[in-house]
């Protein structure tokens, strides 16, 4: 009966292996490919994320631009942008530069550049250079006084 199992037990032994090196270096690099792929869809998902920040922080800029525009006396032409007590100032400015939470800053990422045309529409534009990459983005809006 000894030797039966002595027997099973060198079957058993020559029956059983690890993984060789081989498996393992594919199945490292199966996970690190789909590790690299998730990093590039979290990257891309984080930087369409900061786009639209971005756009939203310039749209309230331009959209305030207009209340004050509203109740601006006498009306601006030429190229300028307002200050929140009402008063208008030439293009270029330092207080034609926002930061991100609208407030005048002469380092801010946003640039506010109005324009009254021919026909009494203000364009109000608000350029910034995007912090993702180095393209310029802007938005803008259309106004006539008066009209709602």
């Amino acid at each position: 009966m000894n030797m039966i199992n002595s027997a099973d037990q060198r079957a058993r032994q020559t029956t059983q292996r690890g993984d060789t090196i081989v498996e393992v270096l594919i199945t490292v690099s199966v996970i690190g490919i789909a590790l690299a792929g998730a990093f590039g869809l979290a990257n891309n998902a984080a930087n369409m994320g900061r786009t639209a920040q971005e756009r939203g922080e310039a749209l309230k800029i331009a959209e305030s631009q207009v209340e004050i525009l509203k109740t601006a006396s006498p009306a601006p032409t030429g190229t300028f942008c307002m200050k929140p007590d009402g008063t208008s100032v030439a293009t270029g400015a330092a207080e034609c530069r926002r930061n991100g939470q609208g407030t005048v800053d002469v380092d801010g990422l946003y640039l506010i550049e109005n324009s009254l045309d021919g026909n009494g529409v203000y364009t109000l534009q608000v350029s910034w250079e995007s912090i993702n990459s180095a393209s310029t983005n802007n938005t803008t809006l259309y106004y006539r006084l008066g009209a709602l």
